[in-house]
């Protein structure tokens, strides 16, 4: 990790990204959020997590630093998603005020239900418009799909791209991930059990964010080399 519980930095980047995404879930009084770092050929690092009290201190986290080693110039937080659920007209205007400000983030919500047969085309994107009126781009989920990719594919059976974690993963990290378990093909979460807000954190940026983005990064590298 890149940065301590107080903020402080401790680590350079483990590699030369090409994108750093964030994903943000709302979580009682507090916004948790996880911060990952992706190569070009989609491998990502956890690189910095942890909670803010408000959307006001979310928006400063776009001007948090990260390094790449033997490298001056530092790295930024490119853009990310919220998840809606919790108040989508919240949402849309912080993410359109964040957009302003020149920070690429956009409301996600997931939906569907738990049936384990039903699989969808996990992400599709949608005109709306924040309560103001303002034209905004939602990009909405299948969530037993994400669920599925992330916690049976990327962690459970290692899939390519790779997702790579601290070796010392915090013990919160730890918890959050393992309060759901799969249960007769159906992904549970007791009422009385442990909050997954960054599971879902790492459900969002994986398997959400990086598909989003990676067409768009991609366009931007044939640019650059002259093949458009």
């Amino acid at each position: 990790l890149c940065y301590n519980e107080a903020g402080e930095m401790i680590n350079e980047l483990p590699c030369d990204p090409a994108l750093i995404l964030i994903s943000v879930d709302k979580q009682g009084d507090c916004l948790k959020w996880t911060v990952f770092a992706y190569t070009i050929d989609g491998q990502s690092w956890l690189i910095d997590y942890g909670r803010v009290h408000d959307e006001f201190e979310l928006l400063k986290l776009r001007k948090r630093k990260y390094f790449v080693p033997g490298k001056e110039n530092p790295r930024y937080i490119f853009g990310g998603g919220i998840d809606c659920g919790y108040d989508r007209n919240v949402v849309l205007r912080w993410c359109l005020k964040a957009q302003l400000l020149g920070w690429n983030l956009y409301p996600l919500k997931g939906w569907g239900d738990r049936n384990p047969n039903i699989r969808s085309r996990a992400i599709s994107e949608k005109d709306d418009r924040t309560d103001a009126g303002h034209p905004i781009k939602i990009y909405e989920f299948h969530d037993h799909t994400i669920k599925t990719d992330l916690y049976l594919g990327y962690i459970q059976k290692r899939n390519e791209p790779r997702l790579w974690l601290p070796k010392d993963v915090p013990e919160d990290i730890q918890i959050e991930l393992t309060s759901e378990f799969m249960e007769d093909g159906i992904f549970v979460h007791p009422k009385d059990s442990d909050p997954n807000d960054y599971g879902d954190c790492f459900k969002m940026n994986k398997c959400v964010l990086w598909p989003i983005f990676h067409p768009r990064l991609l366009e931007l590298e044939a640019a650059k080399a002259g093949k458009v």
